[in-house]
């Protein structure tokens, strides 16, 4: 979808077209999912729990990779973001006093669509927070022991009206999204999710083994026991305890569970689509740990001392596999993105008077030409995926 480039375009005229100058957009981004993980984490955390989801996410490997690529990986991941904060809002009570016009339905509205128009699997997202809003339906129903048809006709509207600020584009790109190859080998189930134990706690530069499985199990164990304490929590702040840790479920579950379902018919798995849901892993990490360590030190003061030690060893471990991925990031040249500087400065070192740069894959297109200055020419031949062989032979 469009809005990215379109701001890359502005972005570059703003701060030049260097290499850092065009990562720069991803990595502001990046720097904001860090201050929106802490706002998030207020929502349902302490000051220290919010810092503790903040420094995860911080030092999250799987988001500094894609906050140093020039790809719309981290600006989508924002906007979801700020999309969950803003479902948050107004699934409040009081909020949805407030008309169709209020400052928090125009910013679910705007981040929704700036979603779409940002990455096609920001759709996945919309579909968990409206999987919340069933939920959130649901408690107040059972609550307030009437059905809220006001909330849900204000509901249904905003995300007509965001669908519909797609549409255009979605009548366009519809082809290629159809006829799109499979990306991915078929992955079963088992094979998935151990492979996501890793890579959404550790990211994807370190190697899947028995190290590296072991801390994921230890983040993913520090989620599910997060999401557990947070469901039987007391809220003290007027709000129903019940629906909100049903949308941080929703927020990390949805998106893997559809790219698994739809594996099913064509092959999908890419784990930079699920970079979405890594601020929900995070708050939830952290609930994992402070809201059991706050029950332990309101209890009293007997052993507390050990208890305390053994809620922050998983902490330590993480961190350390974190550290160990960034490290492998940084200084591995097995995760090392391809040099094409270095693959152009080859062939302009190398290229006869009567030579010519095949490109043979519509990705590559505009990273060559971003490092090469003719001659030798340049020749695309495959334009668009799926190729249009017709065209393609014939330029060739």
């Amino acid at each position: 979808p469009p809005l990215y480039y379109i701001l890359l375009h502005f972005w570059v005229r703003l701060v030049g077209s260097s290499e850092a100058a065009v990562r720069g957009l991803s990595a502001l981004c990046g720097v904001g999912v860090v201050g929106a993980t802490y706002l998030l984490a207020r929502r349902v955390l302490s000051d220290q729990g919010a810092l503790l989801a903040s420094l995860f996410a911080a030092c999250s490997p799987f988001q500094a990779y894609y906050s140093q690529e020039a790809r719309m990986y981290m600006p989508a991941t924002l906007l979801g973001l700020l999309l969950v904060l803003a479902c948050d809002t107004l699934f409040s009570r009081w909020h949805w006093r407030a008309s169709l016009r209020s400052p928090i339905a125009l910013a679910i509205l705007l981040t929704s669509s700036a979603l779409l128009h940002t990455h096609y699997y920001g759709a996945t997202l919309l579909i968990a927070v409206n999987l919340a809003f069933l939920i959130w339906m649901g408690v107040e129903w059972r609550v307030r022991g009437r059905f809220p048809l006001d909330a849900l006709w204000r509901w249904g509207i905003l995300m007509v009206v965001s669908l519909a600020t797609f549409v255009p584009w979605l009548m366009a790109a519809w082809h290629t999204l159809v006829y799109w190859p499979a990306i991915s080998q078929p992955t079963s189930l088992t094979e998935l999710l151990r492979q996501l134990i890793v890579v959404l706690p550790l990211g994807i530069t370190v190697p899947i083994d028995a190290y590296t499985l072991a801390i994921g199990a230890v983040a993913i164990a520090m989620a599910a026991l997060g999401l557990a304490a947070l469901v039987v929590q007391p809220h003290d702040r007027g709000v129903n305890p019940n629906w909100r840790p049903w949308l941080l479920a929703c927020y990390l579950a949805a998106p893997v569970a559809i790219m698994y379902l739809g594996s099913l018919r064509r092959p999908m798995i890419n784990f930079k689509f699920i970079l979405l849901v890594t601020p929900a892993l995070h708050v939830l990490m952290a609930a994992g740990i402070s809201v059991v360590a706050g029950r332990v030190l309101r209890a009293g003061a007997r052993r507390r001392g050990g208890t305390v030690f053994a809620l922050a060893l998983p902490v330590v471990i993480v961190i350390a596999g974190m550290a160990t991925s960034l490290h492998g990031l940084y200084y591995d040249p097995r995760y090392a993105r391809d040099d094409y500087r270095g693959i152009v400065a080859y062939i302009h070192e190398n290229a006869g008077p009567h030579a010519a740069i095949l490109i043979n894959a519509p990705s590559q297109i505009e990273t060559i030409d971003y490092y090469h200055d003719e001659p030798p020419p340049m020749y695309p031949l495959a334009r668009q995926r799926p190729m249009d062989v017709a065209q393609t032979v014939a330029e060739l």
